[in-house]
């Protein structure tokens, strides 16, 4: 079902990318320090769109490494702490059974 609305989702978008494209074909003249570009407007929009896209993936990218790496962290101390808790047990019920004897 998730994949149908990605899929849907993508239509509509380009869809609209496409009306976009064809209502502005007026030209842009960007003009660096050095040289001077002349660019449509629709391609320096979805340029713009892309570029911001990129970037958010690499920040977000950035934080679930960090996320994952706090989980993975966590769950080797929980299974120390496990460990420690079933070493304790374990020596706690062999001490009840000597002093039965």
């Amino acid at each position: 079902m998730l994949k149908v609305f990605y899929i849907i989702s993508l239509a509509i978008f380009v869809f609209i990318s496409l009306i976009f494209r064809d209502l502005n074909q007026q030209e842009i003249l960007i003009n660096y320090f050095f040289s001077e570009v002349l660019v449509e407007t629709a391609w320096l929009v979805i340029a713009s769109f892309l570029s911001g896209l990129v970037l958010c993936s690499i920040f977000i990218g950035i934080e679930i490494l960090k996320i994952k790496r706090k989980l993975k962290l966590q769950i080797q101390s929980e299974k120390k702490i496990s460990r420690e808790f079933n070493d304790f047990k374990r020596d706690r019920d062999a001490d009840k059974d000597t002093s039965r004897l």
